[in-house]
């Protein structure tokens, strides 16, 4: 237990620390370390993004260049790229042996589909990443403070160490 009286304790080890602190980014690479060995799920959740922003950037455009100005009203909209989606509803459309609005549905349905399920995917793989590398700076430390000599915690109250660990890891 602590040998010292409590009026003895340090109570304010560890407020030099963060008062005026501006961010450093030589402790968010050092935070980054942690998730090193998560690289690869992290970057295939990277990729999924990219996917799911694709798939929602070109999902409006079956509707607004392909359908509204190519067949509901054609020749009489703004000429804006489609971005070889004319191209695909056609190709789908002699390759399924379906009508091009039909096609154009399906298509649609398809990037919808596509966008929600890379979304999802990236949120799962991007909270595993971090829930692990968390897990493995909580281990971490843990082993650190129990390194720590019994000296340590005869001049530092133990709820402060305790309260400054938990939130630093949570935040």
């Amino acid at each position: 237990m602590n040998d010292l009286p409590a009026e003895e304790r340090d109570y304010t080890v560890f407020d030099n620390d963060i008062e005026g602190k501006r961010f450093d980014f030589q402790l968010l690479r050092r935070l980054f370390s942690w998730l090193k060995p998560y690289r690869a799920r992290a970057l295939l959740a990277v990729t999924c993004v990219l996917l799911a922003a694709t798939a929602t950037v070109l999902a409006p455009v079956i509707v607004t260049r392909v359908v509204i100005d190519g067949m509901l009203l054609p020749g009489e909209g703004m000429e804006a790229p489609d971005m070889g989606q004319t191209a695909l509803v056609s190709w789908f459309a002699d390759a399924a042996s379906l009508d091009a609005l039909l096609a154009a549905c399906v298509i649609y349905g398809g990037w919808v589909l596509m966008a929600g399920m890379f979304a999802h995917l990236f949120r799962i793989l991007l909270a595993g990443s971090v829930l692990s590398g968390l897990k493995d700076l909580r281990r971490d430390v843990f082993a650190h403070l129990e390194r720590l000599p019994a000296t340590f915690y005869d001049r530092v109250a133990v709820g402060r160490v305790m309260t400054r660990v938990t939130n630093d890891i949570e935040t």
